[in-house]
């Protein structure tokens, strides 16, 4: 009896462990996720789409497979017909792609943070990371949106001329330029890359 009693008493503080130990791991999730929301900027509206099915040798299809490659894109309309300029930091030739197909001309690419301009790329832990081209500072500091970012360090960084300000591609921290005790990292919006046609597709956004 007094061995039955034991069983049931030890049956017990192991149901209250693995109580707590879910409720702990939870907690944790929940705090995680609310960090990873954190992380995206809903200040501007951003969608973009690109499919590397039309342009497969294009530098923006490269980044898929290029850790620590990042390039600028930039939108604009030119007889009807969306272009992307497409720029990296380690030449000063930009690219420049037209979205001519019918699947392609279906989307909308005005929307695409500040200044119809992102920077998306890869990390060199093979993360892709997209974040808005206009500096931060200057947007929150400032009027209009035209505060753009140029590569530095071989598209490594980021560097504003108006404010001189620095700011990482891994991580997009402001690493340079900042004032005592001020926080700011890039606009960052969420990229997500799916395959159709056995081809990529790169996603970016903030919904």
């Amino acid at each position: 009896m007094k061995m039955a009693n034991n069983t049931v008493y030890i049956n017990r503080i192991i149901k209250k462990y693995m109580q707590a130990l879910a409720c702990m791991i939870f907690l944790f999730c929940m705090i995680s996720c609310s960090k990873d929301e954190n992380r995206f900027s809903r200040d501007y509206p951003c969608s973009f789409t690109f499919f590397t099915e039309y342009h497969q040798t294009s530098d923006l299809a490269k980044i898929l497979n290029n850790p620590g490659l990042f390039v600028i894109v930039t939108s604009r309309q030119v007889n009807g017909i969306t272009q992307l300029t497409v720029a990296h930091g380690y030449d000063n030739k930009p690219e420049t792609i037209k979205l001519t197909t019918e699947k392609e001309r279906r989307f909308d690419y005005t929307n695409m943070g500040a200044n119809r301009s992102i920077i998306i790329g890869c990390t060199s832990f093979s993360e892709q990371r997209a974040y808005d081209a206009q500096c931060p500072y200057c947007l929150d500091t400032k009027s209009g949106v035209d505060y753009p970012l140029a590569f530095i360090d071989n598209g490594q960084k980021v560097k504003c001329s108006v404010c001189n300000r620095i700011y990482e591609l891994t991580n997009g921290t402001c690493i340079s330029g900042a004032t005592t005790n001020e926080s700011m990292r890039l606009k960052e919006y969420r990229v997500k890359v799916y395959m159709e046609n056995v081809f990529p597709v790169i996603y970016v956004s903030n919904k």
